[in-house]
């Protein structure tokens, strides 16, 4: 038997056994993986070669043997992502990549052993993010990593790149959240990562820029993160990850606008707010970088003229709404930048003529703010 299959097979049985008697799925896969890892990169003759190979092997003996006790794959992954982490973090330095390779390796032996790769993405980038308590790391920096991280992963299995946006960006608000730290400069390098990512891998950028906003939309449900914080944050880093990559920030924008309101509708939240939000946080991402405000003005518009449909509103009602916030959240910045985003936007935009004027309230008076 190899030594690889052997470290296999030990922490899968040591998961088995310690499951069935203690009960708790997290603690007892962190002891396990931290132990696990702790010993075998002890006893290398090069800590640095053999991380990824150990990260790996530990990653599919629990996931074996979570399957084996039919537990939830979440918590096991979870529970594994930290023990891993820890575990190097006693016998070598934990760096950013530490933190990416580790939640692309989970994604990657979710896709040997089988199971829920959004939950897998979800939860291993909640553990990830949990670890920067306790190492020399700038959260909003892991952040940025982990997501570039589940990104690649997700390639390496053939995954859905929105589904993994939608799950990273839960996932690093529940990780943030648990230990006190910056939610809103997390989610905004979140995005950021998420963007670079996709990039990196050829994958749909635009699918990405939906999921990435569409779930801190629907996160601000049930989770500790306001409407406001959450659609400005994942807007300006989307616009800012594009930018930085030389993408298309008009794709970017449409589709960051589709993946909030969206988002708004599934929860029930006021679209007019969400569009009004969304337009500050794509303008602020701009104006970080110097990207091209026009492009950007005129991408969200497209954007809320197809989502009119589906909220039941008029695509000549929404388009000057978000035409309206776009001049709005430009002022904020500059003259310059109003001018920039007005002449944008007086030309028709798929066949809607643009008009700024009052935002609208479905099924109420749209001259009235």
């Amino acid at each position: 038997m190899s030594e690889r299959k052997q470290l296999r097979d030990d922490v899968k049985g040591a998961l088995v056994k310690t499951i069935e008697g203690a009960g708790d799925v997290v603690d007892g896969t962190i002891g396990v993986t931290k132990k696990s890892t702790m010993t075998t990169l002890r006893g290398a003759e090069s800590v640095a070669h053999k991380i990824t190979d150990v990260t790996s092997d530990v990653l599919v003996g629990v996931l074996r043997g979570g399957n084996e006790l039919g537990t939830e794959i979440g918590a096991i992954t979870k529970g594994a992502v930290i023990g891993i982490v820890t575990g190097i973090g006693e016998v070598a330095s934990v760096t950013i990549k530490t933190l990416s390779d580790t939640v692309r390796l989970a994604i990657e032996s979710v896709g040997q052993v089988g199971g829920d790769v959004g939950m897998v993405a979800r939860r291993a980038v909640h553990g990830a993010i949990t670890t920067t308590s306790g190492v020399a790391l700038e959260l909003k920096d892991a952040a940025f990593g982990i997501a570039q991280g589940v990104m690649i992963g997700t390639k390496e299995i053939g995954g859905d790149v929105l589904v993994t946006a939608k799950n990273t960006v839960r996932g690093t608000i529940r990780g943030a959240e648990e230990i006190s730290g910056d939610v809103t400069a997390a989610l905004r390098n979140t995005t950021r990562g998420l963007i670079h990512g996709a990039t990196d891998i050829g994958g749909d950028v635009g699918a990405v820029a939906f999921g990435a906003a569409n779930s801190a939309v629907t996160s601000t449900k049930d989770l500790a993160i306001e409407l406001a914080d959450a659609t400005v944050a994942v807007a300006r880093g989307a616009i800012r990850g594009t930018s930085e990559v030389g993408g298309d920030v008009l794709l970017v924008a449409k589709n960051t606008v589709r993946g909030g309101l969206a988002g708004a509708q599934e929860i029930g939240a006021d679209t007019t707010r969400t569009a009004q939000l969304t337009a500050q946080g794509l303008i602020k991402g701009a104006a970080d970088v110097g990207a091209d405000l026009g492009l950007v003005a005129r991408g969200a518009v497209a954007g809320t003229i197809d989502s009119a449909k589906s909220l039941g509103l008029k695509a000549e009602d929404a388009a000057s709404t978000m035409a309206t916030a776009l001049v709005e959240a430009a002022g904020e910045v500059s003259t310059a930048a109003v001018t920039t985003v007005r002449n944008a936007l007086t030309t028709s935009i798929d066949g809607v003529q643009v008009v700024v004027k009052a935002p609208f309230k479905k099924g109420g008076d749209s001259s009235k703010a």
